[in-house]
């Protein structure tokens, strides 16, 4: 296992602990990971779950995302995505953070 999928693999084991630690305000289930394939991607790991908040007002809420790791993780920042709709004014249409113009 090389050092990116190391360093992968430990974030995957963060996003996991998400969903089994009760005292945290978010929950995060994994529906798929790089690592249910045999094969990894060279290129990219991606991570699909959904987020559960915890508070009163989301409690019965649930949204979809996609984590896109690069090779140049961690110097590279992962690219979000939240795949169900939603209106929020810092995302746009396609899910992604609205780049500001200054």
């Amino acid at each position: 296992m090389s050092i990116l999928n190391k360093r992968v693999w430990s974030e995957f084991n963060k996003l996991k602990g998400l969903s089994l630690n009760s005292d945290s305000l978010i929950k995060f289930i994994i529906d798929s990971s790089p690592f249910d394939d045999e094969e990894i991607s060279p290129s990219e790991y991606i991570f699909i779950g959904r987020i559960l908040p915890m508070s009163n007002l989301f409690n019965k809420s649930s949204f979809k995302i996609e984590i896109k790791l690069s090779n140049e993780y961690p110097l590279k920042p992962p690219e979000l995505r939240i795949l169900t709709p939603i209106y929020h004014p810092n995302v746009c249409e396609k899910g992604k953070r609205k780049q500001t113009i200054i």
